[in-house]
């Protein structure tokens, strides 16, 4: 008789962890993750402050190696504003271009997040270049957001790629990423 028992609990493990419904719901890891690529003219360039607020909580420093990886608990539905903070000086230091010292001295990279559901699971790449085009500075951006499906083994994938003013994101002091799925 236990070996009947174990052999339908062994069924029921298999089935469990090979489906991709249950798998979402009971997985235990960070649900947002990511990594943050910057260049600067060239040269590499990892924000040294991150933050991360949910909804209306208390701003809270985001879990971040320095080398561009982030990691979040997530597995809440709502808002998720995550903020690298870019150090205009060091962009000066980095390029010997005065344009990066007469401004703010730290400008926003925002990650804007709204979790629809509280079993996703999000893996996020962004690739940021600061690089100079027709005496422009310019922050060209791709970011690549794949989120676990619900009733499927093959995730869902999203591309975006923008390009943005230095200039005038130094003027209204940030940059506006969305990532969706």
């Amino acid at each position: 008789m236990f070996p009947i028992i174990l052999c339908v609990f062994f069924v029921i493990y298999v089935y469990a962890c090979d489906n991709p419904y249950i798998k979402t719901r009971i997985y235990l890891g960070d649900r947002i993750t990511g990594t943050l690529v910057m260049t600067v003219d060239g040269k590499k360039y990892q924000p040294i402050e991150a933050t991360i607020q949910y909804e209306n909580d208390k701003l809270q420093k985001l879990n971040y190696d320095g080398d561009g990886n982030f990691k979040i608990k997530g597995g809440m539905y709502g808002f998720y504003h995550i903020v690298f903070k870019i150090e205009n000086d060091k962009l000066y230091e980095l390029t010997g271009d005065e344009i990066f010292l007469g401004n703010n001295s730290k400008t926003n990279f925002n990650i804007l997040y709204f979790n629809t559901n509280w079993w996703h699971i999000k893996k996020v790449i962004i690739n940021a270049d600061l690089l100079k085009e027709n005496n422009d500075w310019v922050m060209k951006c791709k970011t690549i957001c794949t989120t676990s499906s619900e009733y499927s083994n093959v995730p869902l994938e999203s591309i975006i790629e923008k390009t943005y003013n230095y200039d005038e994101v130094i003027q209204k002091e940030g940059i506006d990423i969305g990532i969706d799925l």
